[in-house]
């Protein structure tokens, strides 16, 4: 049995679509892009990490050492269900859901989260609120059924204790970091991350 990785993804045009009034639609995709092929690669670089499912409505995500699930169109945790049960046929033990919206992630991050596993078999990490989850490993990975979305970090500790574990939450501030808004950009421009700096072009940003 394997770890595998899951990655929600949708067409670079239409993600992120709240950002509009922040970025120029250009900036915007190329911000959505250089976020998932971070995630992407960070993932690539975990020896522990068997497999890279990528769920979404463009096949052109996918390259090819990446698994595509098409997204069946009812909803995010639909999707996400999708994807870990191709996992699952893929021989997938573990599955790691993360969002591709981490500019931050590190591999030292996927690799805590891969070591809290040998204390619960449900590991979480919250978003900047500590509301939501902006990652979720689950052993087996129908541990629980996934259940993103508003106030989903207690929804998802309730549902691990419901199933018989208590799950671990971690504090990994590089996941909790998520790019949801104009303060979330405007410190990623601050910080001047490396394959970030076309945000420092403060003309490309509208007031």
């Amino acid at each position: 049995m394997s770890i595998w990785a899951v990655v929600p993804m949708k067409a670079v045009r239409h993600a992120k679509r709240r950002l509009a009034a922040v970025l120029p639609d250009r900036t915007r995709e190329r911000l959505v892009e250089a976020m998932f092929q971070r995630v992407l690669q960070c993932l690539r670089e975990v020896h522990r990490i068997r497999g890279i499912a990528v769920v979404g409505s463009d096949p052109a995500l996918a390259d090819d050492d990446v698994l595509f699930v098409a997204d069946p169109g009812a909803g995010l945790n639909a999707a996400l269900g999708a994807a870990v049960s191709a996992s699952k046929e893929k021989r997938a033990g573990t599955v790691l859901i993360l969002p591709a919206d981490l500019p931050l992630i590190e591999r030292r991050d996927i690799d805590a989260m891969l070591d809290a596993a040998s204390d619960s078999p449900v590991v979480m990490v919250g978003d900047r609120d500590n509301a939501g989850t902006n990652a979720l490993l689950l052993s087996p990975p129908d541990r629980i059924d996934p259940g993103f979305g508003q106030a989903s970090l207690d929804r998802h500790r309730s549902h691990a204790i419901g199933s018989g574990v208590t799950p671990v939450v971690l504090d990994l501030p590089h996941i909790r970091f998520d790019v949801d808004d104009k303060d979330a950009v405007d410190e990623l421009r601050r910080l001047r991350v490396h394959g970030f700096e076309f945000l420092e072009a403060g003309e490309l940003v509208r007031s």
